[in-house]
């Protein structure tokens, strides 16, 4: 009797593993995306962190400097990694003023601001100075 092998377990094998390979692939791209979103999230909830700690102490040093200026604000608490910038910057308006802290990661892809409007306090008649809001 005489045996005739016509491929078909190998073309099977072949499509089997082609598959497996196929699913491996898509599997660690699927993987690389995620990752690259939850990085990306981080640096956001990084830079939204380092814009109120900057707004923090940027009005905290204008109050006791007793001047408002715009500056870029040295990392005296050790927020930062390296590359990564704190400032405030000032508007007046014809009541108050508004600070608005921004902080930037090193890589500059990620940069948020927080802002705080500050009014004179009417009741106090010594200059005391009040926050009307506070914007993200």
């Amino acid at each position: 009797m005489e045996r005739r092998e016509n491929g078909f377990l190998t073309y099977a094998v072949l499509a089997m593993g082609t598959g497996l390979l196929a699913a491996a692939v898509m599997t660690a791209r699927f993987t690389f995306f995620e990752i690259k979103a939850a990085k990306d999230y981080y640096r956001a909830a990084q830079a939204a962190y380092l814009a109120e700690s900057a707004l923090a102490i940027g009005y905290e040093k204008c109050k006791a400097d007793g001047k408002f200026t715009a500056a870029a604000l040295p990392d005296s608490y050790g927020l930062t990694e390296p590359g990564d910038v704190l400032g405030i910057r000032i508007s007046s308006f014809y009541e108050g003023i508004m600070l608005s802290g921004y902080g930037v990661t090193a890589d500059g892809a990620v940069a948020k601001t927080c802002s705080i409007r500050v009014v004179p306090d009417k009741r106090a008649e010594n200059g005391d100075l009040l926050i009307d809001w506070v914007r993200y």
